[in-house]
């Protein structure tokens, strides 16, 4: 049983990652979307994202939960691993959210955004959502890896959401691009 977990495990972390990476391109071909017609094209993979990465993460936490409890006994590392598990889904919201909102105006009209949507497509804000949770995706894997004791187990995550919020820092920087 816990190597069909470990395995379901392994893949439904894939498919979150496939689910992050997908987020990041979509990202950045809305950035540079002018008209209505180009968000419409990438409103189907943001879907795409959503169907994948929520089961993936629900999946990724219930065989991790159980391997936990029935594998490892809840060494802290575990336990830092969860905690950041379960700020992924508040901070995607932000973007699923916000995205969401900003295919509706492309609906209506396909041609020429008008400029207050195309700069909130620019806003940097999703990026540093985006960023901030694929540095805690790795930050995890690398807890899932080493096993590090507690005080190494949080500052690892504490350094992963400094990376995700640096990686963003271009987006804050060039607002206007």
């Amino acid at each position: 049983m816990t190597q069909l977990l470990l395995a379901i495990h392994i893949l439904a972390g894939s498919g979150l990652l496939f689910a992050l990476g997908l987020e990041w391109t979509v990202l950045s071909r809305l950035r540079r979307a002018e008209s209505g017609s180009q968000v419409l094209e990438l409103a189907p993979l943001l879907r795409v994202g959503r169907l994948v990465g929520l089961p993936s993460l629900i999946l990724v936490v219930a065989a991790g939960l159980y391997m936990a409890g029935a594998e490892w006994g809840w060494p802290s590392w575990t336990l830092v691993a969860v905690m950041s598990m379960l700020a992924l889904p508040p901070l995607g919201a932000i973007n699923g959210i916000r995205l969401q909102s900003l295919t509706a105006p492309a609906a209506i009209d396909p041609g020429e955004l008008p400029h207050d949507v195309r700069a909130r497509l620019r806003q940097p804000l999703f990026w540093t959502s985006i960023a901030i949770r694929s540095a805690l995706v790795v930050g995890i894997v690398v807890l899932m890896a080493v096993k590090p004791d507690t005080l190494a187990s949080i500052t690892l995550m504490v350094g992963s959401i400094l990376v995700g919020a640096a990686l963003s820092v271009p987006a804050w920087i060039r607002q206007d691009v």
